[in-house]
């Protein structure tokens, strides 16, 4: 599609779309060039209850798959999206600080709605792989009041590698019953993170991350408030050999009700931490709350702790 604007763009809800190969559109300045758009406007949930089954969408220029309208706090609910290949524009090869709240601040699907599913996808070449935050998505600056947004989703047997950033963002999402499971998060700068969930529970199980440059899951911001939580059960999660990798990586301001079960957790590299913690004056109440058991820790450093707390 020789054009500036957008692949698709729909307007109306409950349109099936499949089968077809998006390549090299767009231009991707000011939000232009989604491969496909769901929504409009103030009526974005006009997108709401769409499928999109085995698209090919390759170097787009933005988002490949877009579920909102940037600028306006409502969302397209109910969307599928599977069994898609989603190939960005490169970005993950590109310096970081070149694409971080810029236009090239791109994901390949942004899914801030209620009750998506996301099966069975392949996700690279992007700044950020599958995202279900509550933010407009590439550099977004308002958050939206709904506490479903982002909840009750199901996000499994995705592929997504080659990112710049997240293989997932959920920063800033109520992410109320939102289930992770059999996915692979590899070779980004993070695999998951979790900065932050406000509500809760998200439940993370069977997960493959590795080869992230620098952690597993990041976690901070107040990781989860209120009576919600995050679960992780039976993930591996791999680091990077000869990186400063942490499995689990606090980055600022505390988190807390994360519970952790029957993971394996291996590192390597300069620090050789399953949990690296570098903040010292974030707010400490609910740290308590925090519960890690039965897991595997395991690394190949000769560092002489596996753990770091308040940097020490």
């Amino acid at each position: 599609l020789g054009k500036q604007g957008e692949g698709i763009w729909v307007q109306r809800p409950y349109w099936h779309l499949s089968n077809f190969t998006i390549r090299f559109q767009g231009g991707g300045v000011n939000g232009n060039g989604i491969g496909v758009r769901l929504g409009a406007g103030s009526q974005s949930t006009r997108g709401s209850g769409c499928v999109l089954d085995s698209l090919r969408i390759y170097g787009t220029g933005t988002h490949a798959v877009y579920g909102a309208d940037a600028g306006q706090p409502s969302y397209c609910d109910t969307v599928l999206v599977r069994n898609c290949t989603l190939d960005g524009r490169g970005i993950d090869a590109w310096p970081y600080s070149t694409c971080k709240n810029g236009n090239c601040e791109v994901c390949g699907i942004f899914a801030p709605g209620s009750s998506w599913g996301v099966f069975n996808n392949e996700v690279t070449g992007f700044f950020d792989g599958i995202d279900l935050d509550d933010f407009t998505g590439g550099g977004g600056s308002f958050v939206s009041t709904d506490s479903t947004g982002g909840s009750d989703a199901e996000i499994a047997y995705n592929n997504v590698h080659n990112v710049a950033d997240d293989g997932s963002e959920l920063d800033g999402s109520a992410g109320i019953n939102r289930r992770y499971f059999g996915n692979t998060f590899r070779d980004g700068n993070f695999g998951l993170s979790f900065a932050p969930l406000t509500l809760g529970p998200n439940w993370i199980y069977v997960n493959t991350l590795t080869r992230n440059d620098q952690g597993g899951l990041k976690l901070g911001s107040i990781t989860t408030l209120g009576s919600g939580r995050a679960l992780l059960y039976n993930n591996t999660i791999v680091g990077t050999p000869g990186s400063f990798y942490a499995p689990m990586y606090h980055i600022a301001n505390g988190f807390r009700r994360l519970r952790s079960r029957n993971n394996l957790f291996v590192t390597s590299g300069t620090g050789g931490y399953i949990m690296r913690d570098l903040d010292t004056v974030s707010d400490q109440s609910g740290r308590s709350s925090n519960d890690f058991n039965f897991d595997i820790p395991d690394t190949t450093s000769t560092a002489p702790r596996l753990w770091t707390w308040n940097t020490l």
